[in-house]
């Protein structure tokens, strides 16, 4: 028995003569079977990448909170973004702030959803304080130095919120999150790239992070297949494969269908990602085209 089904893959396990064992075609290579792990077959984990979470309760309890805070974060969303459609004399944000304000006391354990949630509250408030100076300076009833006290005021709310974040938002983010789905898990793990990215290059967008990454991305020739296997903090759902069916790479994609390449061999352009100690480097796939190329 083989941890992967190809040659080359390690061996778990051995099965002895006249052994039954029940098993389904492989959806990546038809000449194996897929099977569970019998008796006496043993896996090991590094204690270090591991902790104690809970037994069965504790996996119920955090899907309910999932589903949760999920619920909450759109609904802050559409509430925010239906505030900042208004008239400075209209806008109540109140409600949306304390939506926000609640996923960031009791949900720290989704630091997605905290991420969005601070996003989305330092936009609001953005946007109230902009449209509540327009206003005042309509009705000549802010003078200079009550500006900049506003100003001042809010950049370090905003600052307290988002310490490492660019200097502007985009408004398109109310749209972006509201409908996103929360298990969009590749989705977020580029967001969370970019965040990291932009702590350190101050003003600079989404597109500009992915700039860079293309002028310094690798072309990569073999052929694609589907990573299946459910395990935790899996690199991509893609393999690579080179000549003689040995694995390059784990792949994923938010802008490319790798799916539709699946069997094919292709020449990818790709930016490294984090491998998260799998045998094999991972990357980000930015184009894709069918056959090698020189």
């Amino acid at each position: 028995m083989r941890l992967e089904p190809h040659n080359d893959a390690p061996i778990v396990g051995q099965l002895q003569a006249g052994e039954h064992v029940n098993g389904t075609v492989c959806p990546i290579n038809h000449k194996w079977l897929e099977i569970a792990p019998p008796k006496g077959t043993h896996f090991f984990v590094s204690k270090e990448f591991v902790t104690q979470a809970g037994g069965p309760e504790y996996l119920a309890n955090m899907e309910k909170r999932k589903a949760q805070v999920t619920d909450l974060l759109a609904s802050a969303y559409l509430n925010a973004e239906a505030e900042c459609k208004k008239s400075y004399e209209e806008m109540a944000p109140q409600h949306a702030i304390e939506q926000f304000q609640t996923i960031l006391r009791n949900f720290a354990d989704f630091p997605s959803a905290c991420t969005q949630a601070k996003e989305g509250l330092a936009l609001l408030k953005e946007t109230f304080l902009n449209k509540k100076i327009a206003f005042l300076e309509a009705t000549s009833e802010l003078s200079p130095t009550a500006k900049q006290e506003l100003l001042a005021k809010h950049a370090s709310e905003r600052s307290e919120l988002l310490p490492n974040a660019t200097a502007k938002i985009d408004p398109s983010l109310w749209s972006k999150a509201a409908k996103k789905e929360e298990g969009s898990f590749w989705d977020t793990m580029e967001e969370s790239l970019y965040l990291s990215w932009a702590a350190f290059h101050s003003g600079k967008t989404l597109d500009d992070y992915y700039s860079e990454q293309k002028a310094n991305a690798s072309v990569i020739i073999g052929t694609i297949e589907p990573y299946t296997y459910d395990v935790r903090n899996k690199p991509g759902d893609y393999l690579l494969r080179g000549q003689n069916e040995v694995p390059l790479a784990y792949l994923y994609s938010t802008q490319v269908n790798l799916a539709q390449y699946a069997g094919q061999t292709v020449t990818i352009m790709a930016s490294p990602r984090p491998n998260h100690h799998f045998a094999f480097p991972a990357y980000f796939v930015f184009s894709i085209e069918c056959g090698a190329h020189d």
